[in-house]
This record gives C-alpha cells, structure tokens and sequence, in this order.
C-alpha cells in the first residue's frame, strides 16, 4: 500500500497501488456501510485464497473470528445517523501477504470514548498470551455481558486468537468525532509470533494515507490479487449485495463481469508463476458517474494490436456497434472472443462512453494495462 497520493493521475496510482503484487498476495479494501452480508462475502473471499496456505483450517477460524469481531466494532462504535461526509464511512481491509494474514478496521468514534478506549488497548497490548487468556476468562466471569464489556472481551480475543499485540490509531475529525484504525496481524506460519510485526511497521500510517485517497476520490472498493474465476465469483457477489436492483445497477455488474473477465482470460503474468493471474480492481464514483478501473501486466507483443482494436471500438456509433458486435457473436467459424475484442465492444455498448485505456511499460518485455468504463448514474 505504498503510495503518493500528491499529483497522481488514476492510472498512475492503479499501476503504484499494484507494482508490489507478489504471488499468493491479497489486498481487500472496502470504504462505506460494513454489513455482516458483506462481511460473510469478505470471509468467502478470504477462504478461497487460504486453502493452500499451511495449517489452513486454524487460519480461517481465526480468521473468522478476528473479521466478526472488526464488525462488532464497527457497528458498537460508528454514529450512523452523522455519517454525513465521506470521512467518515468506516472501512476495512483484507490482506494476506508472504508471513501474516492481516484484517484492518477504521469506524467512527465519539471523542469522549477515545481515552477509555486507547486505555483499553493499552492494557491488553502489555499482557503475555498466558495474561489474555486469565484475563478472559475473569471478564467472562465477572462482566455482564453488555456493550462495554462486550467490546472488552472482543479486544482481548482479538489479541489472545492473533498471538500478536493489537495496532491502533486515532484521527481527531472534529469537536465530537474522531476516527479509530485497528489492525490485528495473524502469522500464516503458527511459529512465528510478534517480530512479524516489525515488518509492517508504518501500516497504519500507510492505510490512513490511502482512507484519505479514497476519501478525496470517493472509492468504494479496491482489490488486488489473483483474479481467478472463484475470486471474480466472490467480487461480484459483493458489489451486487451492497447495491439496490435498478437499471443502473444492472449495467454496472454486466460492465462488471467484463472487465474482470478480461483480467481472468487475457492477463500475463511477468514472474512466470503458473496458475496466476495478479490483476487489481477499483470502483469510485462522482455525483453523476460510477468509475471502474481494472488494472493488469500484458506482454508487449500484445500491446499494439490490442490498442488498435480498443482505438477502432471507441470510433464507432452506437450502430456500428450493435452491428460488430451481432457480427462477431455469430461468426461462428471464428468464436474465439479473445480474437474478436467482443468483451470490450460490450463494455462500449453497455456503458454507452468511449473505453479510456493506457499502457505503461515496465521491464522485461511486459506493460501494465489499465482500462477504465464511466457508466452514468441516471
């Protein structure tokens, strides 16, 4: 999550947000209304990009509980009714990089509850594992089960199921709110505990500069990983479960299908990792427009033709287009699409805006590719 966000065009920080991808990497950010539908769509994700991880069932428990406690947070925390700019919608974020499984929270917090809070974690950051695991059992024991005690008690088991110290910060909003960032890190490898967290040293720091990025542009999600056909399943289960079905919305997921199927059939990969394809993934939106940007490596070899066929698609009326589209659907002696560019002349169609595309070179013969369709939100 390295990044400038000073003078940086879209595609520019696609391509930055992206360049550190390595194998088995995953980067899930969400910024608006955290529900537990979302969350379970999250844990779906989640577990489809563990199974070859070692020890994978203990993971995915911790995993589970550490993500069911980030929404009781939020939803213990966040003032809904005075989420009235974009500031303060809560975030949260999945990633699982080569050692550590991490789960990030951001929410809004009143300022009077900051102290009592930041003491909290305190306390539980200066606890051994055998200290958490007495002190839950004496909050079980002794505190009624409540909102504060509740909060309490997840905190702790936060700690005690990552074996690791909890990261937090605070971010003074206004004279009533402040914003509260909680990350939890949970080794992949069982026997290594907290020097892991050393090497992320400056996340939260990292994760506040990119809530502002995506305050400023109004992103709604960003995902970075392998866009296999399970993962692009699971995305779009999720866009489509936070969205209400209108015309609109509609257009959006069949855009939707399209750009992430153009990831999953045409990506390259520059690291020569088989049964790979690292892609990323982002939705934003204006007043009037929705924005969505995907982001890939492409061979060189690729790039000339591809920007042709892109260029031609762009020139041509909305006739041409139904008419070169029902043209290459039933050309049945080539139905190849990856010869046809038939995805992104249904892309043109559907969104009914030119496809706004570039490619930077990077090394070793590969570019990154990154295209973005503008759907209006009549």
């Amino acid at each position: 999550m390295e990044l400038n966000v000073t003078n940086r065009t879209y595609k520019d920080l696609v391509l930055q947000l992206f360049i550190d991808i390595e194998p088995d990497d995953l980067e899930y950010i969400y910024r608006g209304e955290i529900t537990a539908r979302l969350v379970m769509n999250v844990l779906d994700l989640t577990k489809s990009n563990l199974s070859k991880a070692e020890d994978a069932s203990r993971l995915k428990s911790k995993i589970y509980y550490i993500m069911g406690e980030g929404l009781q947070n939020i939803t213990r925390h966040q003032e809904l009714s005075q989420q009235d700019s974009p500031e303060k919608s809560a975030i949260i974020v999945v990633r699982k990089k080569e050692l550590t499984f991490s789960v990030s929270t951001g929410n809004l917090i009143r300022n009077e509850n900051v102290k009592p809070l930041k003491s909290k974690l305190e306390k539980i950051n200066n606890m051994n594992i055998n200290e958490l695991k007495d002190f839950s059992r004496y909050v079980r024991m002794t505190t009624e089960i409540s909102e504060k005690g509740g909060a309490s008690l997840g905190l702790i088991e936060m700690a005690k199921r990552s074996g690791n110290k909890l990261s937090y910060d605070f971010k003074d909003l206004d004279l009533e709110f402040s914003y509260f960032y909680l990350n939890t890190e949970i080794p992949i490898n069982k026997n290594l505990g907290e020097e892991l967290l050393e090497q992320e040293e400056g996340f939260l720091d990292k994760l506040k500069e990119f809530h502002q990025v995506m305050n400023r542009e109004n992103f709604i999600l960003s995902f970075k990983g392998d866009l296999n056909q399970e993962n692009m399943i699971y995305l779009l289960n999720m866009v489509k479960s936070q969205m209400s079905e209108t015309t609109t919305s509609i257009k959006l997921n069949n855009v939707l299908v399209e750009l992430l199927q153009n990831i999953v059939k045409h990506a390259d990969n520059k690291d020569c990792v088989s049964d790979w394809k690292p892609g990323i993934f982002l939705i934003n939106e204006s007043e009037t427009e929705y924005f969505l940007t995907a982001g890939n490596y492409i061979n060189d070899e690729k790039v000339e033709p591809l920007k042709a066929k892109i260029t031609s698609i762009n020139e041509l009326t909305e006739q041409g287009l139904t008419t070169i589209y029902r043209k290459n659907l039933f050309d049945f002696e080539n139905p190849n699409p990856v010869k046809t560019g038939l995805g992104f002349i249904d892309m043109r169609r559907k969104s009914g805006k030119k496809l706004d595309f570039s490619f930077q070179p990077i090394e070793n013969g590969y570019s990154f590719f990154t295209v973005q369709v503008k759907i209006d939100k009549k």
